[in-house]
């Protein structure tokens, strides 16, 4: 045992001079710091996933008179597993949202809420187009109801877009910050 230790104390000061190399490098100071900062995205991103669906469980809007709940439900209540490729989305756009702003190019941020305000007008223009009336209900009834879905689907949109942009922001700040204080 008296002969191994001389190589043992070799081996130990070549893992220390191999740690504090790995520790300090660039690249692993920039890995672990975006690493972090993704995780922390993500984990802020479970929280807007469940703010967003708090708000989809939340709205109640009684139908028009003249059309049944159980027709009103299935027209405008989504089930989960139906949901389930919005929600996808959600976390594709907050993970682009944390790549684009570590990198330094918030103009991909625009850039995706721009195609994503464009591609919700024209989906609400051309697919879905809420008929202006319904045989059997008041019009101004029948208003009073679409306005309030109209205004619901608005505040999914906004709530699950502006939760992404800030969990975005916050794991990228976290990130950063872990780098300064790694250099330190």
């Amino acid at each position: 045992n008296a002969d191994r230790a001389p190589q043992l104390k070799a081996v130990v000061r070549q893992l220390t001079i191999m740690n504090r190399f790995l520790l300090f490098s660039p690249l692993v100071r920039q890995g672990l710091s975006f690493t972090a900062g993704l995780l922390l995205t993500g984990l802020l991103g479970l929280a807007v996933d469940k703010l967003v669906k708090v708000a989809r469980q939340k709205w109640k809007a009684q139908p028009p008179a003249g059309v049944s709940e159980t027709q009103w439900q299935k027209a405008f209540k989504l089930s989960d597993e139906e949901l389930a490729p919005t929600r996808w989305l959600g976390w594709l756009e907050r993970f682009g949202f944390f790549i684009a702003i570590w990198m330094g190019a918030p103009i991909l941020v625009a850039g995706w809420l721009a195609f994503k305000v464009a591609s919700k007008w024209a989906n609400w223009q051309h697919i879905v187009r809420v008929p202006d009336k319904l045989e059997g209900v008041d019009p101004l009834e029948f208003f009073g109801a679409t306005l309030r879905y109209a205004s619901h689907i608005l505040q999914r949109f906004l709530i699950g877009t502006l939760g992404n942009v800030l969990a975005a922001l916050i794991g990228v700040g976290f990130g950063k910050k872990l780098i300064l204080t790694i250099l330190s």
